[in-house]
């Protein structure tokens, strides 16, 4: 449990190690140095001396206003998880769910050839026909993807330390997405996340209080965004095939589940009353039914999730910039990734603006029905609804060809990236945050030592002035 204890104190920031009055214990000099700096810390209190680095009032005032409710336990929480995604059992289900996500399109891609009403492309026919130009578009579009979730962090890491950090912005982006892709039900990529950044700089606290703000914007965006795509989707005649029957009825259900969480919220904040006896209600229901096992776990489950949400919008409440700044980029993100179909039928047949609302819509529904199918990144759900929906607006064999690019621009590219990503960490990053570390104390301990001899000075000076009186 010490060296544990320790390995936390290291991980700390340089401004929460001085101010906690750290110091590497090389010798006995030092820890009596430890011991002297609390003591003429205390003294201060009589005759105060001016911090040389005090905290922000306004990260203070944060750090008042939103505690996570049962903080360690969520962490455990999601070291556990973490723990579980790189256990043995799991990696090799993740290798299996891949390969059944490749089996899915190798199967689609069979059906497509042995389809004798279907003239399937040629790779060359493909390559020669493909507009490069426009295609370069769907790689710009990524990037932009990307700057999108990396500014969202960005943007709440700053919030919550006033400290600027891009690239462990842009790195718990990536390995979020990564692990959203491996999972089921996309569960992996947060819990992640809050590990990653507790061990790189940021405490348990701030972590928690990133990922959950996070969260929370992108669930009310998406809930916002896909109820007007579907309130459009009605307008649509073009699903008349049981295939689009199935899809939209089924984008209405992933729509309703999406959205059951902010209703509850929403009806526990305005009466707490009628909403825990709606989710008693639902969870006694599905405890009879045999789908929830354990009433009461799951019961403080969700109350512990309503009362992080109330605890977040009432710390954004105060911070409206950043409030508007998640949500605006939040719908950023939608936007520009429902767009991708768009760009690859250009890529194909030129830019016919007419069809950007339907295939946008199309995508949204099909990003809606995969969202509760329990394999990792909607496996099968999502390909087959784009082949229904699809199958109109791409001639012939170009439907699998494209189907493969949105494929890989939407779900393997996060895989790769991941990879990466965490490949880059373990041959370079991590000994790289191991010498930030050891930065970091030293740079604690040569503070402490300075604020030691300047208060012995100002101490020595104050006796001097009282002899001469």
């Amino acid at each position: 449990m010490k060296l544990k204890g320790k390995r936390k104190e290291v991980e700390k920031t340089p401004e929460q190690l001085s101010s906690e009055g750290f110091s590497f214990k090389k010798n006995e000099k030092f820890e009596q140095l430890s011991l002297d700096t609390e003591q003429t810390s205390q003294d201060s209190a009589e005759n105060p001396v001016e911090n040389s680095e005090p905290l922000p009032a306004s990260q203070k005032e944060q750090v008042e206003e939103y505690i996570p409710q049962n903080e360690q336990e969520q962490l455990e929480e999601a070291e556990e998880k973490v723990k579980k995604l790189g256990s043995k059992k799991k990696k090799w289900l993740n290798i299996l769910f891949l390969f059944i996500n490749i089996g899915v399109v190798v199967g689609i891609l069979a059906y497509q050839f042995s389809s004798e009403d279907v003239d399937i492309s040629s790779i060359g026919t493909l390559f020669c026909n493909i507009n490069w130009g426009i295609f370069f578009l769907i790689i710009v579009l990524y990037a932009l993807l990307m700057f999108s979730e990396s500014s969202r962090f960005w943007n709440l890491i700053y919030s919550t330390t006033k400290t600027h950090h891009p690239a462990l912005s842009y790195k718990t982006a990536a390995l979020g997405k990564y692990y959203d892709s491996l999972t089921p039900l996309s569960a992996g990529g947060e819990p992640f996340q809050i590990y990653y950044m507790s061990k790189r700089g940021l405490s348990g606290r701030n972590a928690l209080s990133v990922c959950m703000g996070k969260y929370v914007t992108q669930q009310l965006a998406y809930v916002i965004f896909t109820f007007i795509i579907m309130i459009l989707s009605i307008s649509l005649s073009q699903i008349n095939t049981i295939g689009g029957t199935v899809v939209t009825a089924t984008s209405w259900v992933g729509f309703a589940l999406n959205s059951f969480l902010i209703i509850v919220v929403a009806l526990v904040s305005i009466n707490k009353t009628v909403g825990n006896k709606l989710v008693s209600g639902i969870l006694k229901f599905l405890h009879k039914i045999k789908i929830v096992k354990n009433y009461e776990k799951h019961y403080n489950k969700i109350q512990k999730v309503v009362s992080d949400y109330q605890s977040t919008m009432k710390k954004y409440a105060k911070e409206k910039g950043t409030f508007f700044f998640q949500l605006g980029f939040s719908f950023l993100f939608y936007f520009l990734h429902y767009s991708i179909p768009f760009l690859i039928h250009a890529s194909f047949y030129g830019f016919h603006f007419e069809l950007f609302g339907q295939i946008f819509i199309y995508c949204a529904m099909i990003d809606l029905t995969a969202s509760f199918f329990p394999l990792p990144g909607g496996t099968g759900a999502s390909e087959l609804s784009f082949s229904v929906l699809f199958a109109s607006i791409f001639e012939g064999g170009d439907l699998i060809w494209a189907l493969l690019i949105w494929r890989f621009f939407t779900y393997y590219i996060y895989i790769f990236q991941g990879f990466f990503v965490t490949a880059y960490d373990y041959l370079h990053g991590n000994k790289k945050l191991e010498w930030t570390k050891k930065r970091w104390a030293l740079e604690a301990e040569s503070r402490a030592f300075e604020e030691k001899e300047h208060k012995e000075f100002e101490l020595m000076l104050a006796k001097k002035n009282k002899k001469k009186k």
